[in-house]
């Protein structure tokens, strides 16, 4: 399995994750409390990860295709716009309508991430 591959799979399941925890935190804390939480849980686990799975020297690595920042961003817009759209659906509408709206405004965004280059 390439690293691409492995990426695209964790970041699909930690979308199926985040967004019910985020809704949870909501009707307990507000938008910033849950925002500090859910950067503290990012911290205490991606910190960790990189300290002990990054050593140096890396290898030398020919590369056929050329990088494409693109999906590095596309990546990231991603990421943002759903610890926001979970936090703006819950705070307006509520828990009980989350599953619905969100997977309403999700569509633009998956069709769009499915036939960019």
């Amino acid at each position: 399995m390439s690293a691409l591959t492995a990426l695209t799979l964790v970041a699909g399941l930690a979308g199926t994750v985040f967004a019910p925890l985020t809704v949870v935190l909501n009707t307990h804390l507000d938008w910033r409390g849950t925002y500090l939480v859910l950067a503290g849980t990012l911290a205490v686990t991606t910190i960790p990860l990189h300290l002990f799975g990054l050593r140096l020297p890396w290898p030398e690595i020919e590369h056929e295709a050329e990088h494409r920042p693109s999906a590095v961003l596309a990546g990231v817009a991603r990421g943002i716009f759903t610890l926001v759209q979970a936090t703006a659906i819950t705070d307006r509408r509520g828990a009980v309508h989350c599953g619905q709206l969100s997977g309403l405004l999700a569509v633009p965004v998956m069709f769009t991430a499915a036939i960019a280059p």
